[in-house]
């Protein structure tokens, strides 16, 4: 990381996610799921990656199509949040499984597991303003959705697996959900469900995050009321405000951003940041980060991809940190292992993190060893204090 930036809090820190082999200097047994950095990169906290104690507590344990699964080789910590007690809230992909959701868990400082709940839930969560979590998650279906249209016309989805229903979770800091939402059931009751005629139909929407909205949008929509939620729709390349206690699909919104991830409101305005992963704009580049704006449906670009390939891209995934002050955030282009603390203002690049790990001591790590040094995907990047 780069030196201290003028008019940051001196007692600002980073959260970034960890994984297997990740920060070994600090966790020599399996890495890190987790550590906590000083803007100096001097070691505040690490949180030790346990493996082996997901299974023992798990809470809830729905079926997943697997072959030769492994905790420590097939689960990937992906999101997380911090509690105001020090302990995270983790949420895991599976990989080489089906579906790919691995579920969420809370762990304590120690890296010991308070309980695991193997249940679809993916992406990343948050915390609500009541102190609950809110998540992405799914239910598995049949292969076949038929979605009525005017007239008699029909769109229909065949999938040859097991199609992904998305849903909003919201549970307490103890594991017990208080509530789930269908994405996809609102979306088939709205007049947007024509968008599922150009959609992979295994996995139609692909929700990857869920907000509160805020003050400012509720100004905007007469029908938006505090606890409704922003949701970030991956495969339709939109994002939407969904009821929390109608569960009605309220408001959708599209731009030239393409596979989006992150969508989130810039404090209480209605300025929505956004990780643009495959927009269009021929300056700009994919993987850009921008801010729209829901009164003007104008886009800005934040920060520009110098071109495609390059450390500035994700084709997949990517995350975005606003900095208590709404002045800054930390942009993670979370496939290629970057992230940059960004200032609004002008987009210029404050501090630059690098998930780069030395693979000497790893037994597993074979002929790279050689090479001493890796990448690895950097899925979360937080401002904590």
């Amino acid at each position: 990381m780069r030196a201290p930036v003028p008019d940051a809090p001196s007692d600002e820190h980073f959260l970034l996610s960890g994984g297997l082999y990740q920060y070994l200097e600090y966790c020599p047994k399996y890495g890190c799921i987790a550590v906590e950095l000083t803007r100096s990169g001097s070691l505040v906290h690490a949180y030790p990656y346990r493996p082996d104690q997901f299974e023992s507590h798990q809470t809830v344990s729905l079926p997943y199509e697997e072959v030769f699964f492994k905790f420590t080789e097939n689960m990937k910590p992906w999101g997380m949040t911090r509690l105001p007690d020090g302990d995270l809230i983790v949420v895991f992909l599976q990989w080489n499984t089906f579906p790919f959701a691995g579920g969420i868990a809370r762990v304590r400082p120690d890296g010991s597991v308070a309980w695991f709940r193997h249940d679809y839930s993916h992406h990343w969560p948050r915390l609500l303003p009541d102190g609950n979590i809110v998540v992405p998650a799914m239910r598995i279906g049949g292969s076949h959705l038929s979605v009525p249209m005017p007239h008699g016309y029909s769109i229909d989805l065949e999938c040859d697996g097991k199609i992904e229903e998305d849903i909003v979770r919201i549970l307490n800091p103890q594991g017990k959900v208080l509530q789930e939402i269908s994405v996809l059931d609102a979306l088939l009751r709205s007049p947007y469900r024509g968008l599922l005629s150009d959609t992979p139909p295994c996995d139609p929407l692909h929700l990857n995050y869920v907000v509160p909205v805020t003050k400012g949008i509720e100004a905007l929509y007469p029908d938006v009321s505090p606890d409704d939620f922003v949701v970030s729709l991956r495969n339709l390349s939109a994002f939407a405000i969904l009821g929390r206690h109608d569960h009605r699909l309220k408001h959708l919104f599209t731009g030239t951003f393409l596979r989006q991830h992150s969508v989130q409101p810039l404090g209480q305005s209605a300025t929505m940041l956004i990780f643009d992963n495959h927009g269009g704009d021929w300056k700009s580049g994919p993987s850009r980060f921008i801010a729209y704006d829901l009164v003007t449906h104008t886009e800005r670009t934040l920060l520009h991809n110098p071109e495609k390939g390059g450390a500035r891209f994700s084709d997949e995934a990517g995350n975005i940190s606003v900095s208590p002050d709404l002045k800054r955030a930390i942009v993670t282009y979370s496939l290629s292992g970057r992230a940059y603390e960004v200032r609004l203002a002008d987009g210029k690049i404050l501090t630059a993190f690098n998930n780069l790990h030395d693979l000497r001591t790893v037994p597993a790590a074979g002929e790279r060893r050689n090479h001493a040094l890796a990448w690895f995907c950097l899925f979360t990047a937080l401002y904590v204090h």
